[in-house]
């Protein structure tokens, strides 16, 4: 027995002719509100607006770039301070792969002698004067 259905579509093709549809009608709709939005706005004000717009933006962008152009130089260049940074970090790869850092031992600090005994340790300076004849 053959079940033979006819008018089948498939429902991913009806789901896409659906969206395609909507989104037909919707840019209708948007470019019906532009045209009616532009049409009250005078010719000074969108002058206006488009320059704001484009001096902030380009403002904006030059200002970003710039500083992050300028920072990396900086840091990457052929100066002091990037090989400094450069041999620091060297240094400190190389510190640790060779594990943690120990302690130096701390020296015991010297006693000074006291009582008479810290005298007699004293060496006493002599002048010697030449005696003339």
């Amino acid at each position: 027995m053959q079940v033979k259905v006819e008018n089948f579509d498939d429902p991913i093709t009806t789901i896409g002719q659906k969206i395609d549809e909507t989104i037909s009608q919707v840019q209708e709709k948007l470019q019906s509100v532009s045209s009616s939005i532009e049409s009250c706005i005078p010719p000074k004000v969108k002058t206006i607006t488009k320059e704001a717009l484009y001096s902030t933006s380009y403002y904006l962008a030059y200002g970003t770039l710039y500083a992050t152009m300028s920072t990396i130089k900086f840091f990457l260049g052929d100066n002091p301070v990037s090989q400094g940074f450069r041999e620091g970090a060297s240094a400190a790869k190389s510190a640790t792969s060779r594990g943690p850092v120990k302690k130096a031992p701390q020296k015991q600090p010297v006693s000074k002698p006291q009582g008479k005994a810290a005298s007699s340790t004293k060496k006493k300076a002599v002048k010697t004067v030449p005696q003339v004849k």
